[in-house]
């Protein structure tokens, strides 16, 4: 599975117009945490868990004591075991991007990288390029999300995310294979079944949202065949296909295209509604 359809051509056959990039075919599950008020090294907001405990700490360490050395020593040293931990969980759970109350951490990010490239079959790529559409995905995935919880979409059920994963473990064949790849990719199959899983609401909401107010006219199907007609008959001799043999392949690109057309207004419009910040500049 290396994530790329390919039209091929033969004398006699028209091309098929049916691989039109999916713009929607990654997602990735929410496991937005709540905000926290720690502080990366340029002083800009970041996730630290043992923030809080740091004040309770030092709420609650005697507003004097008898042996001052003894206090002073001890407060520096509660304060740096605790900032020692604040500094480990910083690189964990360090914010990426905020989509409204909810967060990407830049551990998110990479996961998003790895699961990607492992549907895609793909290398493992962390170049600035693809961390900016990993960061891409991941907020079209939480504002897919937040939509669907606010239209009351059906999600799908366990089920629905075992046979979708069924056909993941068929296409790398024997179950070794599988668990080879994984590990591989560093990916753990829990992680997989929540991405799997988003991917299938993603498709649901798709199908409820877009997919019935879309009609594809035969006039727009002749208009397509007519287009690609004239470029096959460039390349190739012959009798193409006809149009009656085309419709059905035309029909399924059309409605494909149209339907990414509008998925793609529709997020425009929606960044505009939701409160994103990027704390991670190189992202934007």
């Amino acid at each position: 599975m290396d994530g790329k359809e390919q039209n091929s051509s033969k004398d006699g056959q028209l091309e098929s117009p049916c691989a039109i990039p999916r713009g929607r075919s990654s997602f990735v599950v929410d496991r937005s945490r709540p905000s926290h008020g720690g502080r990366d090294s340029n002083g800009a907001g970041s996730p630290c868990v043992f923030n809080g405990v740091a004040r309770a700490a030092q709420q609650r360490l005697p507003s004097h004591d008898r042996e001052g050395v003894v206090y002073t020593g001890f407060r520096r040293l509660t304060l740096l075991t605790l900032l020692v931990f604040c500094s480990q969980a910083e690189v964990i759970d360090r914010l990426a991007i905020t989509v409204g109350p909810r967060v990407i951490t830049e551990q998110q990010l990479d996961e998003e990288i790895r699961v990607t490239a492992f549907l895609n079959r793909e290398e493992i790529s962390r170049v600035l390029n693809s961390r900016r559409a990993a960061a891409d995905r991941l907020v079209e995935q939480l504002l897919v999300k937040r939509e669907m919880e606010l239209s009351h979409y059906p999600l799908p059920d366990a089920e629905d995310v075992e046979k979708y994963l069924a056909e993941i473990r068929r296409s790398l064949g024997p179950p070794s294979s599988f668990t080879q790849s994984l590990a591989a990719y560093d990916v753990t199959e829990p992680t997989l079944r929540e991405h799997l899983a988003l991917q299938l609401t993603a498709m649901r909401f798709v199908e409820y949202r877009f997919r019935p107010d879309i009609g594809i006219s035969d006039a727009d199907i002749q208009a397509l065949y007519e287009r690609k007609l004239t470029a096959w008959k460039a390349d190739h001799t012959g009798p193409p296909a006809t149009l009656d043999s085309s419709r059905e392949s035309i029909r399924k690109a059309l409605l494909e295209q149209r339907i990414d057309e509008t998925l793609n207004t529709w997020l425009e419009e929606t960044r505009k509604l939701v409160s994103i910040v990027y704390l991670d500049k190189s992202l934007q």
